[in-house]
């Protein structure tokens, strides 16, 4: 699992890198087309990506987990873990200093544009839960459930991203590519401390 944490933040470092040296790519460029697709549905994905949406879900992941008896330590670590990613997020957007799209839908984005942290919170956050609920004691249905819904609105914050004119395709693929790396090292490190116990 460190042995893709490290691929992923490499390919992620590269990108960025590339970023810099040519900051309208083809991709960027084709990406575009996805500006003002369902524009509302879109501002719903964005919003659930934000700080306020995160701490309201990461609440109730608490008390769900608190109410079934389940170790309490796992929502515990799935907030500090988004908390801790989202501020290397935005130490590495001040390193790699790419200047946002201008024509940004609903609602004015400031901040450098590389990577997106929305991106990083589609795998940090909700990925991570749906790693957790693939292992909850639950009916396989259920977890399945669980695990596709998940998983289906991390792509749609990513989408929204696009959607909304606020990243170009390689910040949501640079986000992606951090939170995937975050998210294995996170995993490779549970897996030890539970090995450890």
């Amino acid at each position: 699992m460190l042995l893709v944490a490290f691929d992923c933040f490499a390919a992620f470092a590269v990108l960025g890198v590339l970023v810099m040296k040519f900051p309208h790519s083809l991709y960027d460029i084709r990406g575009a087309g996805f500006r003002g697709v369902a524009t509302p549905l879109a501002a719903i994905f964005t919003e659930s990506g934000r700080w306020r949406w995160l701490t309201i879900l990461g609440v109730l992941g608490f008390l769900i987990f608190a109410v079934m008896r389940w170790p309490l330590w796992i929502p515990v670590a799935l907030s500090a873990s988004q908390l801790v990613s989202q501020a290397v997020v935005e130490g590495v957007k001040r390193a790699f200093k790419r200047a946002r799209p201008r024509d940004w839908l609903v609602r004015a984005e400031f901040g450098f544009s590389y990577p997106s942290g929305h991106a990083a919170t589609a795998v940090t956050f909700y990925g991570a839960w749906a790693v957790v609920c693939a292992h909850l004691p639950l009916p396989l249905a259920v977890r399945v459930c669980l695990v596709v819904f998940l998983g289906s609105w991390g792509v749609g914050i990513m989408w929204s991203r696009l959607a909304l004119s606020a990243h170009y395709v390689t910040d949501v693929l640079g986000g992606w590519l951090f939170g995937c790396g975050w998210l294995c090292a996170m995993l490779a490190l549970a897996g030890y401390v539970n090995l450890s116990a």
